[in-house]
C-alpha cells in the first residue's frame, strides 16, 4: 500500500471517529424534555345520581374523580353528565357544584357552585392542578357536593373518589350519591 494510500485511510479513519464524537456529545448534554400533562383518572370515580320518587327513575348527574399528569400534580375533576345538562328534569329547577381536593395533612382547594349549565368540567384547584409534593404524605382525595333546587325544596348529594397515595397505592374509598325528591 502506497504512502499516501495509507494516509488516506488515516484521514478517513480519524474523520469518522471525530463525526461520531460530534454526534454523540450533543445527545449526552441535551437538557431533559419537558413534561405534556397526560391527566388520568386515579382510582375509582363516585358518581352522583338523582332518583325521581314519582317517576320511580333515576337520572346519572355526574362523577367526581381525581386525576394525575405524570408530571407531580393532582387535581379534583367533576364531569357534568351531557344528558343531565342538556334535558330538562320535572321538578328540578337547578343544580350546582362544589369541589374539593384535599389531603392527608389538611391541605384543600375548592371551586364553589358551578351551575350545571355554566360549564361541562369542574377543576379544584384548577385545569393545571396541585403539586402533589404540597402535602408531605402524598396522599390525596378528590370529593365533590351538588346542590339541586326543586320546586319545594333543596337536597345536597356528596361523592368522593378513592383516595390515592402517589407512593404507588390506591387506598380506596370511593363513595357514590343518590338524592331522592318527588316532582
Amino acid at each position: 500500500m502506497s504512502r499516501f494510500a495509507t494516509m488516506r485511510h488515516a484521514l478517513i479513519a480519524t474523520a469518522l471517529a471525530a463525526s461520531t464524537l460530534t454526534v454523540a456529545t450533543p445527545a449526552a448534554t441535551a437538557a431533559p424534555a419537558t413534561c405534556s400533562p397526560n391527566w388520568k383518572q386515579q382510582g375509582a370515580a363516585g358518581g352522583v345520581y338523582l332518583h325521581d320518587d314519582t317517576t320511580d327513575t333515576t337520572t346519572y348527574v355526574g362523577q367526581i374523580a381525581e386525576e394525575y399528569d405524570y408530571c407531580g400534580h393532582v387535581r379534583s375533576h367533576f364531569q357534568w353528565s351531557y344528558w343531565f345538562r342538556t334535558q330538562a328534569h320535572r321538578g328540578v329547577t337547578g343544580a350546582w357544584d362544589s369541589t374539593f381536593l384535599a389531603s392527608k395533612s389538611g391541605y384543600n382547594d375548592q371551586t364553589w357552585n358551578v351551575g350545571s349549565l355554566d360549564a361541562a368540567d369542574v377543576y379544584a384547584p384548577s385545569a393545571s392542578g396541585r403539586s402533589i409534593w404540597d402535602d408531605s404524605f402524598i396522599t390525596w382525595t378528590s370529593s365533590t357536593e351538588v346542590r339541586f333546587t326543586f320546586w319545594n325544596g333543596t337536597s345536597y348529594c356528596g361523592a368522593r373518589s378513592d383516595t390515592h397515595d402517589y407512593h404507588g397505592t390506591n387506598l380506596g374509598g370511593a363513595r357514590p350519591c343518590t338524592v331522592s325528591y318527588s316532582s
